[in-house]
């Protein structure tokens, strides 16, 4: 990279300023597009406040970077000058291993709403942190580990091949088609996992939790919402959910070999089995606890909601039939 390129990247405004009018206030935008050298990094870094982030592959050895920033004046002059003092900088982080994009304002522009989307295109194999205080963030097709994290929004990541850290104050988070962990965290929204292979921590505050056809260990935890998990774990694996105010259904794609405790204070245990052979220790219309698969425990089921009934279903796959000699 250049000494130029290194202290900042070029910033070429494309759309110079658009306004609205809102509490007596003008807002001015702009866009910028640039690049970066990718060549001597490792990951990337993205950061913003008020805005969206967007990270997809692309770019060949380049970073390429389109941002719309923005912010508000009590007049057009006024919000165009603010506008002159935001920025959008590329440049290395302290150990020069990963490209860092950041979204600059100055203190005294704080209370003016200034904020800025970003779109960063890189190369597919790039691991990244991704951090913004207002705004959604949206992951795909990307390889190596994520770590995504907004104070107030929704995030999408999709077709990543790595592990997935996602967290948000407010918003659903939803992973489908993860090759790697994922660990899945929202104080206020439901958490989707779809065809993850790999162990899921899903954790929501206030709403469902959903998991469609996900391989490896599973932790569910929601305080108010249902949890609705169709799981294939290993046949030693283990199972968690738990759940302050909702229903619980589990539907296993393994004939697992568990110990089995399943609870709740006001509902009812359904255990749909099949084939599959239990040994109880204790039953009741509100507890169930024995053993499943067989007489030894190897791994674990654990289910507990203080309101709502929790269904257990054990739809294994048939075992291959074995190759025939010729």
């Amino acid at each position: 990279m250049s000494t130029t390129m290194k202290r900042r990247a070029a910033l070429t405004p494309l759309l110079l300023i658009s306004l609205c009018g809102c509490a007596n206030l003008v807002s001015a935008t702009r866009e910028l597009d640039f690049a970066a050298d990718w060549s001597s990094y490792e990951r990337i870094d993205v950061e913003t406040r008020n805005g969206r982030v967007t990270l997809e592959p692309g770019g060949g050895d380049r970073a390429r970077v389109t941002a719309v920033i923005r912010v508000r004046g009590r007049t057009l002059e006024e919000a165009r000058a603010a506008l002159d003092e935001l920025s959008v900088a590329a440049e290395p982080s302290e150990d020069a291993r990963a490209l860092r994009v950041e979204f600059r304002c100055p203190e005294h522009l704080r209370n003016r709403s200034p904020g800025a989307d970003l779109v960063v295109h890189v190369p597919r194999a790039c691991p990244a942190e991704v951090r913004t205080s207002n705004g959604g963030i949206q992951i795909k097709e990307m390889s190596g580990e994520l770590r995504l994290a907004t104070s107030n929004g929704s995030i999408v990541a999709r077709q990543v091949d790595g592990n997935v850290a996602a967290r948000t104050s407010n918003g659903r988070v939803t992973l489908s088609h993860v090759r790697g962990k994922t660990e899945a965290v929202s104080s206020n929204g439901a958490v989707i996992l779809e065809d993850v292979d790999g162990e899921s921590h899903a954790e929501t505050s206030n709403g469902a939790i959903e998991l469609i056809n996900c391989r490896g260990d599973v932790d569910l935890v929601t305080s108010n919402g249902r949890i609705i998990a169709d799981v294939a774990p290993a046949e030693t694996g283990n199972v968690a959910a738990r759940t302050s105010n909702g229903s619980i259904e589990l539907t296993l794609r393994t004939r697992m070999r568990a110990a089995l405790d399943l609870g709740c204070s006001n509902g009812r245990i359904r255990p749909e089995l099949g084939d599959l052979p239990l040994t109880i220790e204790n039953m009741s219309s509100t507890q169930l606890r024995g053993v499943l698969g067989g007489s030894t425990a190897e791994g674990s089921i654990r289910a507990r909601t203080s309101n709502g009934s929790i269904t257990l279903r054990a739809r294994p796959a048939a075992a291959k039939p074995a190759a025939t000699p010729e």
